[in-house]
């Protein structure tokens, strides 16, 4: 019987006790078995940690493959082309599904035809207390919860707000496809994602967004559940700066790519804009305020990288450092 769904986990030199608890969640699911795949893609990780085999083996159609070039982007490109149900969730190694979770995006899926791409309630689980300067910033770790109301649109523009994340997405493989489509012809928008250090953050949205040209929606649906595990690393000043940069950055190329808005032309010289935004705000002082000041660095350093490619051939490949 052919499968109804595909579960596809990239992963990069993962952290073996977070992956563990992704697959013991995987592995409690209450869709039979039968009805659907796994894939796990190892992103390059460093030989002394890469994903073995026999992380899948609980799985009758369970499989690792490998994927050498480095990038969340090519790893899903990877887990979409070694599996084939017509419906597709994407896993973090970093997320535990509620037990009802593949069953829950199968029901909505034929319940809702024209969701394309949808995804439900993201709870945190902290392995430390964050710091309170921190709750500012913990939409930008994937943390969701709209209500208990289905959200859904169909539109093409920066938004709308509840587009899911890419972590727990649900997505049709016609919207897959397209998505894939679209990076054979423009294939500097996969950097737009994720890559080592790099912190890009918006091939999500253009995987989401894909389902537009296709007449169809994305949504929020409440009955999809599952948790988020957040080391303490990521409530650092350091790395939330990482992070808000690499958003901000790979933000301005993404609505140049997908809405044809291009950054802004440089004004003044971006190093004293960003010395006196730093001295203003105080960001050697308050952990908050830097990780605000490197959002603001960001699309500068955005706006600078776009309009010195004076071809636009190429997108920049370090959208998070």
């Amino acid at each position: 019987m052919p499968f109804r769904v595909s579960v596809i986990i990239p992963t990069y030199n993962p952290h073996r006790g977070r992956l563990e608890r992704t697959l013991a969640a995987l592995q409690a699911q209450t869709l039979p078995r039968s009805e659907w795949e796994l894939c796990i893609v190892d992103n390059h990780s460093p030989a002394d940690n890469r994903v073995p085999a026999s992380d899948a083996a609980w799985h009758p159609a369970g499989q690792v493959i490998f994927e050498p070039r480095r990038g969340s982007a090519h790893a899903r490109r990877a887990g979409f082309a070694a599996t084939s149900a017509p419906l597709i969730v994407c896993v973090d190694d970093d997320n535990v599904l509620a037990p009802d979770y593949l069953a829950q995006a199968l029901a909505i899926a034929e319940a809702h035809p024209t969701f394309g791409a949808f995804g439900g309630i993201t709870e945190p689980e902290w392995e430390v207390t964050p710091p309170a300067w921190t709750r500012e910033f913990h939409s930008f770790l994937a943390i969701r919860d709209y209500g208990p109301e289905i959200l859904h649109e169909r539109g093409d523009r920066f938004g709308p707000e509840y587009t899911p994340n890419g972590a727990g997405m649900v997505v049709r493989r016609s919207v897959a496809a397209a998505w894939c489509e679209t990076l054979d012809l423009a294939p500097e928008r996969a950097s737009l994602g994720r890559a080592g250090r790099a912190l890009g953050a918006h091939e999500d949205l253009d995987l989401a967004w894909s389902a537009f040209p296709l007449g169809l929606e994305v949504a929020y649906v409440p009955a999809l559940r599952m948790r988020h595990l957040i080391p303490p690393q990521r409530l650092t000043r350091d790395y939330l700066g990482r992070l808000l940069h690499g958003m901000a950055y790979s933000g301005q190329f993404f609505k140049a790519a997908r809405l044809g808005e291009p950054p802004p032309v440089p004004r003044g010289l971006h190093p004293l804009r960003k010395l006196r935004r730093y001295l203003v705000t105080g960001a050697a002082f308050s952990p908050a305020a830097y990780v605000r000041w490197r959002h603001y660095c960001g699309n500068l350093d955005a706006q600078e990288a776009w309009h010195r490619d004076a071809t636009r051939d190429a997108t920049p490949t370090t959208p998070g450092r």
